[in-house]
């Protein structure tokens, strides 16, 4: 990766800059910081459009939004925000220091994904389907629905699917470009027959209402907006699941926009384990796809797969000779 420096957006665009140059003084790229910085840009962005410097609530409010991830994860998180949090103190004393930051969430609070089944998610996709045109949103329906489609079927993120653009979709090869990713990579995703359907009869419907899709427009398009609010489109899939029944009417137990990449994973490995397929070499390919930093982000999701042990050791058990005999 090159030095360049990021072109920041948010309210504190021109102090990140700065301030990632004046690491970079220090010597290295930084790419897990520059891909925090990012993240932290587009979160003020989106929710503190007129922020003038980091204040407690904000912090606050930021460190919610990775509280689920593992503890080195937010760590890291943690770790860039302090060191920024520093840096703006020196101009500007209404900054919070970085002591106000919440404890860290210890691995036995670590959130546990829930794996929806197909026949959940299907279920979801025909709900989003039906519901009722929105004055405010003629898309409604179609984009929380194409939504779920690229979280389940592609294993996206969800703030991955709010930065695609029109000219991310390659329809011709039937591909994803998928750019600032969480750790700064960019990768391009093949799309199943079915999901490739899904975004053609999106951008069709979005041509016959005679809505924008030239290249630079968001993929999901937002009325009166640049691109949707992350935070948004969660609540709107959120209202979803509890519709579904999925989730309580209150509370943030049952599962999260998150868990359909979690499913993802977790579907296409037990298919493969149902197809006797060797899972050794074919991690990589997981990994890849998902855009994972290192193979343990992706063995992380067998923590939660009871029916991947169960399928090892039914394999197990039909391989192995019984106790005593011989050959």
């Amino acid at each position: 990766m090159t030095n360049t420096t990021p072109r920041f957006c948010g309210p504190l665009a021109s102090a990140l800059t700065a301030f990632l140059e004046l690491m970079r003084t220090i010597g290295g790229s930084h790419v897990s910081l520059v891909s925090t910085l990012r993240r932290l840009d587009r979160y003020l962005a989106q929710e503190h459009p007129t922020a003038t410097t980091l204040t407690k609530s904000i912090v606050i409010d930021w460190c919610a939004t990775f509280r689920h991830l593992r503890p080195a994860s937010q760590l890291r998180y943690r770790s860039a925000i302090s060191k920024f949090c520093a840096f703006l103190r020196a101009r500007d004393p209404a900054t919070v220091s970085a002591r106000a930051l919440p404890p860290l969430r210890h691995s036995r609070d670590h959130f546990l994904p829930c794996i929806l089944s197909r026949e959940q998610i299907a279920d979801l996709l025909t709900r989003a389907r039906a519901l009722p045109v929105s004055a405010g949103n003629p898309l409604r329906a179609e984009s929380l629905y194409l939504t779920l489609v690229l979280l389940y079927t592609a294993g996206l993120r969800i703030g991955e699917v709010v930065r695609l653009d029109v000219g991310d979709v390659e329809r011709a090869a039937g591909t994803l470009l998928i750019r600032e990713t969480k750790f700064a990579k960019t990768r391009l995703v093949p799309l199943s027959p079915s999901t490739q359907r899904a975004v053609a009869a999106y951008l069709d419907e979005r041509h016959a209402r005679t809505i924008e899709t030239h290249p630079q427009t968001s993929l999901i398009w937002s009325p009166g907006r640049r691109r949707p609010c992350c935070g948004t489109l969660q609540r709107y899939l959120c209202e979803l699941f509890r519709a579904a029944g999925l989730k309580p009417p209150t509370g943030r137990v049952g599962p999260r926009p998150h868990d359909l990449r979690h499913a993802f994973a977790a579907h296409r490995v037990l298919a493969w384990y149902r197809a006797g397929d060797d899972l050794g070499p074919r991690l990589p390919w997981l990994s890849t796809y998902l855009g994972h930093r290192d193979l343990a982000s992706t063995q992380h999701y067998l923590k939660v797969l009871p029916g991947v042990l169960e399928q090892a050791s039914d394999r197990f058990a039909q391989r192995r000779a019984p106790w005593g005999a011989r050959p």
